[in-house]
């Protein structure tokens, strides 16, 4: 992005404990709409690198693992659990191995290191966050971190969670 381009990004990356709780709570909000994590034609039993997108808190995957660690059989690894942000002020510092944070802008290509480790990757409100006319770069990076081999693939998903709010007159 130039810097005679209008910035895409719409809310503030200040990092407050109010904002943090503000993050949390949309999360809550948002899920109490969207039944379950993960789409139920997703084998859970197969996730073993999962990445969320636009993580702030990493709510979603802390939520997430916990949800998964009920699910898994004893005998299985646990999953790894990346998140990545524009702003790494909301990361957090607490958890186990198994949590990764990264600091990375949607709009720029991933590292060559992440291409092709997931096997979910989860976006909420990407057109919050991004211009329409950036969507497609943001979807193209997102869809690298699958990896080439994706579409042969029965795993390797995309799970792209959009909602449109509209407001009517009354």
């Amino acid at each position: 992005m130039t810097t005679s381009e209008e910035p895409s990004y719409i809310l503030r990356h200040n990092k407050t404990a109010t904002e943090s709780e503000r993050l949390d709570q949309q999360h809550h909000f948002i899920s109490s709409f969207t039944p379950g994590f993960v789409s139920p034609a997703i084998p859970r039993a197969k996730l073993v690198n999962i990445a969320d997108i636009a993580t702030g808190t990493g709510i979603w995957l802390r939520e997430l693992s916990s949800t998964l660690s009920h699910d898994q059989p004893n005998d299985r690894a646990a999953p790894s659990y990346t998140g990545f942000d524009i702003s790494s002020s909301f990361f957090p510092t607490d958890l186990g191995p198994d949590f990764k944070f990264v600091q990375h802008d949607i709009l720029q290509p991933f590292p060559k290191e992440y291409h092709g480790n997931y096997d979910l990757v989860h976006l909420r409100l990407l057109v919050g966050a991004v211009l329409e006319k950036q969507l497609p770069i943001a979807l193209r990076n997102v869809i690298e971190l699958l990896g080439h081999t994706w579409r042969l693939s029965p795993m390797g998903r995309v799970a792209l969670h959009q909602n449109a709010f509209r407001s009517r007159p009354p």
